[in-house]
């Protein structure tokens, strides 16, 4: 792939996350796939758990953005998978929580109803250290930071944007 256009390379990567969009839509959403569609609906689910049913319109997503607005900066592309990584991350985390941190000791059902082992991972600590509603807190600032970070704003650059936005309202 280092010998394609970097234009191809992101369409191919676009066309990629679309086809995991629909392969994981089908599977997920409505149980086609026969023993593939459900290993891979186990598999995302053990890593990601409640989020899993989200997953596939988030893949449908980025193909969509990958495909309207190319980015052909590696840098930028980075910071955007980088971003949104953190977002789904803080998401899972906040999934365990909610879901009153099953110990893994409950088995992969537990946690595939709650963040899966990811979202364990993530929230894990910062519960152990204080509590579920900071540790709430601290994962919906990682996402928001996140967010941010995949869309190139910095922080300093929110006041002005909600100040923008409560004009436009009004």
């Amino acid at each position: 792939a280092k010998g394609l256009d970097p234009v191809h390379r992101r369409d191919g990567s676009a066309v990629l996350l679309a086809a995991g969009a629909i392969l994981l839509g089908a599977a997920q959403w409505f149980g086609l796939g026969g023993v593939g569609g459900a290993l891979l609906s186990g598999v995302v689910e053990a890593g990601i758990g409640v989020m899993a049913m989200a997953a596939p319109a988030a893949l449908a997503a980025g193909a969509v953005a990958m495909f309207r607005k190319p980015r052909l900066d590696p840098a930028a592309s980075g910071n955007r998978a980088l971003g949104w990584g953190a977002v789904g991350a803080a998401f899972t985390g906040l999934a365990a929580v909610v879901a009153g941190m099953p110990a893994v000791a409950a088995g992969l059902g537990a946690l595939q109803g709650a963040g899966g082992v990811l979202g364990w991972l993530v929230a894990a600590g910062p519960v152990a250290i204080a509590g579920a509603v900071p540790a709430g807190l601290v994962l919906t600032a990682v996402a928001g930071f996140g967010a941010l970070v995949a869309n190139g704003t910095p922080i300093r650059a929110v006041p002005g944007g909600i100040r923008g936005l409560v004009h436009r309202s009004t």
